[in-house]
């Protein structure tokens, strides 16, 4: 689960792009 929460801040900050 920690892999999810780690894209998921990725995510946040504007790294959707992965």
């Amino acid at each position: 689960m920690l892999r999810r929460l780690i894209w998921w801040i990725g995510s946040e900050r504007g790294l959707s792009g992965m």
